[in-house]
């Protein structure tokens, strides 16, 4: 079974030509928080931020609480923020995060963001919104061949979960 898997990603998947397939992938929020602080671990792109995790809510809106250490006033802040609902993978794969600073500190943390973040190819702040590249994201991490594969993200959450609906369309292999 493994050979004749190997064998179809090499050629690109030829059994599934014309296919259309959808899966539902929900992401608890712990897991998510695990991603997160493993993936900023292993950058080391969170400096003097302390305890980054993700408080997902309803309606596609989430809550960043942030501890800064090495600052000589208050040292707390929040950023609240809403995910857009739908990613048109083939015509912009960006995923994007509408952010509302909240108090002096998270307005701060806003203004700070461009400096901080390790990936400046992936990652784009113009005004309040924050957009992260898939695509970029994926090539980054060795998924370039699953990149025409990729139709549409849906983005949803509630409170604790993230829930992504990926449509794949599988077409003849791109040459």
């Amino acid at each position: 079974m493994k050979e004749i898997l190997q064998q179809q990603r090499a050629e690109g998947f030829p059994a599934l030509y014309g296919s259309d397939i959808m899966i539902h992938l929900p992401i608890r929020e712990a897991v998510l928080n695990d991603i997160v602080r493993v993936t900023a671990m292993r950058k080391g792109s969170i400096g003097p931020i302390k305890g980054l995790s993700i408080q997902l809510q309803s309606n596609n809106r989430l809550s960043i609480p942030l501890e800064i250490s090495q600052f000589p006033l208050p040292r707390q802040g929040r950023i609240e923020a809403v995910l857009a609902p739908f990613i048109d993978f083939q015509k912009d794969p960006r995923l994007l995060l509408m952010l509302t600073p909240s108090g002096w500190l998270g307005m701060l943390i806003k203004l700070a963001l461009p400096f901080v973040a390790s990936d400046k190819k992936s990652i784009e702040l113009s005004g309040n919104n924050l957009f992260f590249d898939l695509k970029a994201i994926l090539v980054k991490a060795g998924a370039t061949e699953y990149l025409p594969y990729i139709h549409s993200i849906g983005v949803r959450t509630e409170a604790g979960l993230l829930t992504l609906e990926l449509h794949l369309h599988i077409q003849e292999k791109l040459t």
